[in-house]
């Protein structure tokens, strides 16, 4: 049972139903797992989980999209690909 696989995957999976409240849930309880000692993997993923749920109920401000912006290219620089579809996908729908 891997606790960091499941809340990421989970936040994907709600997302994709436009259930963003649960989404943000799930990046609730990644950060509450973790909050002891926090990584960087985990933080992209809590970040983007909350960032993609605002986009999804409809927050389409300045500093929602600055921070999937900000994301995608972090998500570059890391070389998280399997991040990219989502977020590129929010961007070129604004």
């Amino acid at each position: 049972h891997n606790h960091f696989w499941f809340y990421r995957f989970t936040m994907d999976a709600l997302l994709s139903v436009n259930d963003w409240e649960r989404a943000e849930g799930y990046a609730a309880a990644l950060e509450a797992y973790v909050h002891a000692e926090p990584l960087p993997w985990t933080n992209f993923f809590i970040a983007r989980g909350r960032a993609l749920a605002a986009f999804v109920r409809g927050d389409r401000s300045n500093a929602t999209m600055g921070e999937i912006q900000r994301l995608r290219d972090h998500a570059g620089q890391l070389g998280l690909k399997v991040a990219l579809p989502a977020l590129e996908k929010a961007l070129l729908a604004t």
